[in-house]
């Protein structure tokens, strides 16, 4: 459609089933459904549920399936629990190199670690080795506060790193991590649309990457969330819509 941003949702799950009070069940038709009516091109998907959290091989397989399927309209990501070890890195070449994900996700609330701990450091330098971007879900008390991944990403500058929920609660930290690691961005999914206001006043549009983490929020919400803040260019929407995710995955 002419006029329509470029969007790209670097945050999106995908699976069968969800655990506990979210199970139902999603196929790649309804998520495509979904996403074409908010004009959205692309999607960055990774495991959820019981796949995120223990199944690791079992999602990553299901999340390459899905972007080989679809490969105009998604990217995988693989999930890998740290504490797996050396079989953590066996898990991220096999994501690599045989499934053709594009990306590294790292839960610490889910797996139980703190962000910056040496745990994390064999995988996250393996990742940076495989030149892919990692995100790290952000806003757990002590695990995964923004500080936390900032040191993480501080520790690999030629790493790419994207703070998720650009840090949901601890939002008053952000705006001095995003300006000491120029190399870690901040998602936008599940955070309040002034805290994202004061990241564009603060450091620019150019840190800031659209997500939805679709189907924990909606596409209607986290789009119209973006569209609402004050003061942006139509050129700067279309960064935090699309292009800053376009350059932060293919690396320019």
């Amino acid at each position: 459609m002419t006029g329509v941003p470029m969007i790209i949702d670097l945050h999106c799950h995908f699976g069968a089933a969800f655990f506990r009070y979210r199970e139902y069940r999603m196929t790649a038709e309804d998520l495509l459904r979904e996403m074409d009516q908010h004009n959205v091109e692309r999607a960055v998907v990774g495991s959820a549920g019981e796949f995120a959290a223990h199944w690791n091989r079992e999602g990553n397989d299901a999340i390459s399936a899905l972007a080989l399927g679809f490969p105009e309209r998604f990217t995988g990501f693989a999930t890998i629990n740290p504490w797996m070890l050396a079989a953590a890195l066996d898990e991220l070449r096999r994501a690599r190199e045989t499934l053709g994900l594009k990306g590294l996700i790292l839960h610490p609330m889910l797996h139980g670690f703190e962000a910056n701990d040496p745990l994390v450091f064999p995988l996250v330098e393996e990742a940076v080795r495989l030149a892919l971007p990692v995100y790290v879900t952000g806003g757990a008390p002590l695990l995964a506060v923004p500080y936390k991944i900032a040191d993480l990403a501080g520790r690999y500058p030629e790493g790419r790193f994207i703070l998720g929920h650009a840090g949901w609660d601890f939002h008053f930290d952000v705006l001095y991590c995003l300006e000491a690691c120029p190399n870690l961005w901040a998602e936008t999914s599940k955070n309040e649309l002034c805290n994202l206001e004061a990241i564009v006043r603060a450091i620019g549009p150019e840190r800031l990457v659209f997500g939805s983490d679709y189907p924990f929020s909606t596409y209607r919400s986290e789009i119209e969330k973006i569209r609402l803040l004050p003061g942006l260019s139509n050129h700067d929407m279309e960064k935090i819509l699309g292009v800053n995710a376009l350059r932060l995955l293919d690396h320019r």
